[in-house]
């Protein structure tokens, strides 16, 4: 062993005992948030023609790092759906309560640095007559450096329609089919929507920005 390696490892060690440690780093955490009216309410406030499909930008690291304007394309391969920004905006009534218990679940939970909800919130629609989905992939990278937490919130009674289950690393999470329920988790795990089967699927999703992971 070289000389001084044993008090350079003893030192690590030394930091590494004073560093706070949460072994709840990688839960995915649920939480009753919404009653099935305001479900209802916040569904029939989307305006019919705000319906967008989803698109994506393509980019490596070194494409963010230059700064190129990318334009956004349709990939249904990667993900089928429509969405448009939660009714009410960042200041309404919805998005505040969202961000509140959302918030809060991350103090009990994860304790992130974070400094709020990214705006525009926006609400999902999965179809299962297009079989709409979300291939696995995780929320942070290049584009989004500062996601430091993803949610999703179901505004659909789940007997209404089958597919649409939210999987993490191939397994699916069952406790986010429940309708009013906000799912919470790091946005550098895998997950996806599986293809609908049938009926159609409302959730509200977002993320938490905080300084980029280090």
């Amino acid at each position: 062993m070289p000389e001084g390696s044993t008090a350079v490892h003893a030192a690590t060690l030394g930091q590494v005992a004073e560093l706070r440690s949460n072994v709840r780093v990688i839960d995915v955490a649920t939480a009753p948030l919404l009653s099935i009216d305001a479900c209802d309410e916040l569904v029939a406030s989307c305006a019919t023609d705000d319906w967008k499909v989803a698109a994506r930008k393509g980019a490596t690291s070194a494409d963010a790092l230059s700064g190129v304007e990318l334009m956004p394309f349709v990939d249904p391969a990667m993900k089928s759906r429509l969405e448009q920004p939660l009714p009410g905006g960042a200041s309404g009534s919805f998005a505040e309560l969202i961000s509140s218990r959302v918030l809060a679940i991350n103090d009990e939970v994860y304790r992130f640095r974070v400094v709020g909800v990214e705006e525009p919130t926006r609400v999902m629609c999965y179809r299962g007559e297009h079989a709409d989905h979300a291939r696995e992939h995780v929320d942070l990278g290049p584009l989004h450096p500062l996601r430091k937490l993803a949610f999703s919130v179901l505004l659909t009674d789940p007997d209404t329609f089958d597919g649409g289950d939210l999987e993490f690393s191939g397994t699916t999470f069952d406790a986010a089919r429940v309708q009013g329920t906000v799912t919470v988790f790091p946005s550098f795990i895998p997950h996806k929507v599986t293809p609908m089967e049938r009926g159609v699927r409302h959730v509200v999703v977002g993320w938490v920005l905080g300084p980029t992971f280090v």
